[in-house]
């Protein structure tokens, strides 16, 4: 599940972040922010799995977590690209990308970001603490820690500064993207080699 997510997330860093790297193209960069947010989208269904599974597996099934945040996640969509749509902005002086989401749909992303990832990074830390050997509690607090920072820093980016992408939050973008895609490579050779042997 882990390799699952950090592909999805490490995709949606890499279409959100590298693009402005190579065009000023606003046409391009709206179709790539779009790409990036059906990637997100897609992390944070997956992520629910996790949520369930680490939350809520004894209580209840898994589609009462996720029918609602793909019900959510689906809105969103619809109504970035077709009811109230985004908008790129290139700033060439400043290089400069902002993307615009209209305020509800910044208002829906951080509600769903915060509503997945924070319950999974709160599970995780209160494991941590509660972990006997000390490699699984720093394995349990570090995996919290970055739910907590990714879906901060994602409610920050929508909220506060309304999607704006500077060369210094692609760069970041791009280092997010390598480290989620090595995690993801990372966690399939272990099952892999796991299975061999």
């Amino acid at each position: 599940m882990y390799g699952i997510i950090a592909l999805l997330m490490g995709t949606s860093f890499f279409f959100f972040g590298v693009p402005n790297l190579f065009t000023q193209n606003p046409n391009t960069l709206l179709k790539t922010y779009y790409l990036a947010d059906i990637f997100a989208q897609l992390g944070i269904l997956a992520q629910t799995r996790l949520l369930w599974f680490i939350g809520f597996k004894n209580r209840i099934s898994w589609l009462v977590i996720a029918l609602p945040v793909l019900c959510w996640s689906v809105t969103i969509m619809l109504l970035e690209i077709h009811v109230i749509p985004s908008r790129v902005v290139v700033d060439t002086g400043a290089r400069l990308v902002l993307y615009n989401d209209q305020t509800p749909v910044l208002y829906m992303k951080s509600i769903l970001y915060a509503v997945v990832a924070f319950p999974i990074s709160y599970f995780f830390i209160r494991q941590g603490f509660t972990q006997k050997v000390f490699k699984a509690k720093v394995n349990s607090i570090a995996a919290g820690l970055v739910f907590l920072f990714v879906a901060g820093s994602s409610i920050q980016n929508a909220l506060f500064t309304e999607g704006g992408d500077t060369k210094q939050t692609a760069i970041t973008n791009t280092i997010l993207f390598l480290m989620f895609q090595t995690v993801s490579i990372g966690f399939s050779l272990r099952k892999y080699f796991a299975k061999r042997s």
